[in-house]
């Protein structure tokens, strides 16, 4: 069976993997090399997968004896069969399945992927079942694990910024799994967004807008970028849809029972009416408001060519390890010392 752009689905992991191999798939009609790049990367083992233009194979749901894997990448040179779950609920019998049915080719891989990280006696099973089949083999088979948040990551890297189509269509694959719940991640995530003109206003009322309509990542953290750096940081406190009715701020959409305080009503107030008179944008229905509890200043400078088109993510635990670890409460996190650590970095 082959994947689709239209789900032929309704289990949530065969979805989560078509729309996976979809994205797969659509890196290698991009650009081969960044496909086989990946490839690499997911399998450990660096330039040693070649381009190929005859072979490749992304097929879904396909039963081998009493394996029927979630999907498989295969190609003369490599073999990735792939097992998506939920969670960290990957049963012994159908994992030692799938690795017992894998045909003695050089390069295979069982490739795990889920929201979160194995724990520590999952993976050891699955370590045991692959030595206990690798006395078997000619060629060693190996287990990778890796999260949906992980491989955007990974993805994310390989592309330049130049790369448009496919950081597009990366970021609608990242919408689709913040939307499923498939990214733990984010409590570490800060996006940057590209403000230019109205960057005073978003310091002075501590809020940025985007309109209701447009998707968005799940984040705790919001920067602000303009010439070429990120100019400040703030934590999200809440994220509202407003309408401005007979001059006063109403919410309509947002979290379930959200409030906001006077203060934040103010501030989405004046910054409606700042919006329309500097820069004539219509913010008083339509849009949501990102409130954060304030703007610190930063100076983390980017130093490759070109400015920021759009947004950005930045996984925190990555660029700032001394401030957080690998799974921060955000809460805990000083921000302001965030955005001094900030300023001693570039990207």
């Amino acid at each position: 069976m082959e994947i689709h752009y239209f789900q032929r689905y309704s289990g949530a992991e065969n979805v989560a993997t078509n729309n996976t191999l979809l994205l797969i798939s659509r890196l290698y009609t991009y650009k081969a090399e960044l496909f086989y790049s990946v490839i690499n990367k997911l399998i450990g083992k660096e330039d040693q997968v070649e381009a190929d233009k005859f072979g490749l194979s992304i097929t879904q749901q396909n039963r081998k004896g009493d394996s029927i894997p979630d999907g498989v990448i295969s190609q003369i040179g490599f073999n990735i069969v792939i097992e998506t779950k939920l969670s960290d609920s990957f049963g012994d019998r159908q994992i030692e399945s799938h690795i017992n049915s894998m045909e003695d080719h050089a390069n295979s891989a069982l490739l795990t992927l889920a929201p979160v990280p194995l724990n520590s006696a999952k993976e050891n099973k699955m370590k045991e079942f692959v030595k206990t089949r690798n006395n078997e083999r000619k060629n060693p088979l190996s287990h990778i694990h890796i999260t949906f948040a992980e491989m955007i990551n990974l993805i994310s890297a390989k592309l330049a910024e130049r790369d448009y189509e496919l950081q597009d269509v990366l970021e609608e694959y990242r919408e689709y799994c913040s939307a499923s719940g498939l990214l733990s991640n984010a409590d570490r995530l800060m996006r940057a967004v590209a403000v230019g003109g109205t960057f005073d206003e978003n310091m002075k009322f501590n809020l940025y807008y985007d309109p209701a309509s447009r998707g968005y990542t799940q984040h705790k953290f919001m920067g602000l970028y303009k010439d070429k750096m990120i100019r400040a940081v703030g934590k999200i406190d809440k994220i509202v849809e407003v309408e401005l009715i007979d001059n006063e701020v109403v919410l309509v959409g947002g979290s379930k029972g959200e409030k906001i305080t006077d203060e934040q009503r103010v501030n989405i107030k004046d910054a409606i009416v700042a919006g329309f008179e500097k820069n004539s944008y219509e913010l008083a229905s339509g849009h949501k408001f990102f409130l954060v509890d304030k703007f610190y200043e930063t100076c983390y400078q980017k130093t490759t060519s070109g400015g920021l088109m759009g947004k950005k993510f930045f996984e925190l635990n990555v660029i700032a390890p001394t401030l957080l670890s690998k799974k921060p409460i955000a809460d805990d996190i000083d921000v302001e010392k965030l955005a001094e650590e900030l300023s001693k970095l570039t990207w």
